[in-house]
Formats: structure tokens, sequence, C-alpha cells
């Protein structure tokens, strides 16, 4: 059968994880209809899901993850359709683990926002997936490990910006449309992409 997660489904939802494990068969959705607003916030733990995580799907929704492990499914989406708006936010102890591909602004307005932790995606990451879509990955520290390729920019917009020199970048390679941006702040050095 199919097992769901929906936090602010056709209103407001919060889901706080600060321990134990949770397990999700198919769907976490975080901000799922129109009109709804969705957080799920994470100190602590165990998350895993079996199919697709979707955060701010026609909704604005946040994953805010200080601590804890993230065992992604085979697809990560941040802004999926519509009005969708999409944030993930990891600091501190964070993992996250993406089996596959993580895609920022799918359909909608995607942000990923790192300051700390690490994130690994097994597939490629990708900003700005759809025409017309923005896709945002800002990193100031932590450890970023793509084992596929970093598409800043795919049919959409991508804006990939590095702040200071305390991030550790890994990729097996880059790319980047003419639509796109890469924008650098220099903070006593500068964190290289490693490719």
């Amino acid at each position: 059968g199919r097992f769901y997660l929906m936090v602010g489904n056709s209103g407001a939802g919060t889901f706080y994880q600060n321990g134990g494990s949770v397990n999700v068969g198919t769907y976490l959705r975080v901000a799922e209809g129109g009109s709804s607003t969705g957080a799920y916030q994470m100190t602590a733990g165990t998350l895993t899901v079996g199919s697709q995580i979707i955060v701010g799907r026609r909704g604005t929704g946040t994953f805010l993850q200080s601590g804890g492990t993230v065992n992604g499914p085979n697809a990560i989406y941040l802004g999926y359709e519509g009005n969708g708006r999409g944030e993930w936010q990891l600091s501190g102890t964070g993992v996250l683990n993406a089996k596959s591909s993580l895609s920022i602004g799918q359909g909608a307005t995607g942000v990923f926002k790192q300051s700390g932790g690490t994130a690994n995606v097994l597939g490629n990451l990708v900003l700005g997936v759809g025409t017309g879509t923005e896709g945002t990955y800002e990193i100031s520290a932590g450890l970023l490990d793509i084992d596929g390729i970093l598409h800043n920019g795919d049919d959409g917009t991508g804006r990939l910006k590095i702040v200071g020199d305390a991030a550790t970048i890994l990729t097996d390679g880059y790319e980047q449309n003419a639509a796109s941006t890469l924008e650098l702040v220099i903070d006593n050095g500068l964190s290289p992409i490693q490719v």
C-alpha cells in the first residue's frame, strides 16, 4: 500500500521531530495544497522516506534540519508546481542523504540554504528544472558531496551562491546555462568547487 505523511495539506501544519525514527512508506509532502503552509522541523533522530519528498508542492513549505539524518528517496523536490515555494535549511549536525536527484525549483521556486551539516547527493543536483522556474543553492559551511553533476540552471534559472571559505563542495561535474548565475561572496577566502 501507499503511506503518506502530509504536513499542511489544505491549511497550516508543523511536524516536530526531536528524536526517534520516522518511517514514511511512500511520500512526504510539506505544503501540499495551493493555499497551504507547512514546516518540518528536525533537530535529532532519523527520517526515512520510501519514494518522494516534496517541500512546497503548491503551497509554501519549509524543512528546517539542524540535526538528525534524513534518508531520502529516489527524488527530492523543493518547489514543485504552480505557485509553490519550497525551502530546505541545513545546519548544525544535520545529514541529508539523497538517494538520487535533488531538484531545487522543479516547477516553481526552490531554495536550499546550507550553513553546516552534510548533504550527500548520489545523483544530480539541479537548480531551476522547468521553464520559468527558479532554483537557488546557498552554502556558507558544511559539506556538499554530489556523485553526479551540479546543473546550475536546466530549462529554468539557477543561482549557486558560495559564501566564504568554510564549505567543502565536491561534484563530478558542473554545468551552467546562460540564464543562471554563480555568485561568490569572499569572506576571508572562498570555498572552491572540487570537480
